[in-house]
């Protein structure tokens, strides 16, 4: 993959089981040697989709990142700060990219559409 071309768009709760795939595939891909690995076994898209279909539904914000040929390729989450004693209003929370699409501008997309959220 060359350049992302995809649009960068709210999630519905349709888009949950993809949004799962790609958290845990990025999961799985960044962190071992980093987090135990019984961590990245035990996560699953069973319950990666419930996780993020009741973030949805709860209207939390969710943004994916939709290529033509290949669908969901991104996604991330972000809100109100967590941590007000850094001075800031929001934060991103999450923002995971599907491995085979890495270093083709969708986190850069991603990132910038949920700048333009907060």
């Amino acid at each position: 993959m060359d350049t992302f071309s995809g649009e960068v768009g709210p999630a519905c709760t349709a888009d949950a089981a993809c949004i799962a795939r790609v958290y845990v595939e990025a999961w799985q891909d960044t962190y071992p040697g980093i987090v135990p690995d019984a961590l990245l076994r035990a996560m699953t898209l069973c319950g990666q989709t419930a996780r993020w279909t009741s973030a949805i539904a709860r209207h939390e914000a969710v943004l994916v990142a939709r290529d033509g040929v290949h669908g969901i390729v991104g996604m991330a989450s972000l809100g109100r700060a967590r941590d007000t004693a850094l001075g800031q209003d929001g934060e991103i929370y999450t923002l995971y990219v599907d491995p085979a699409f890495y270093g083709c501008g969708t986190g850069r997309a991603l990132m910038a559409a949920a700048f333009g959220e907060l």
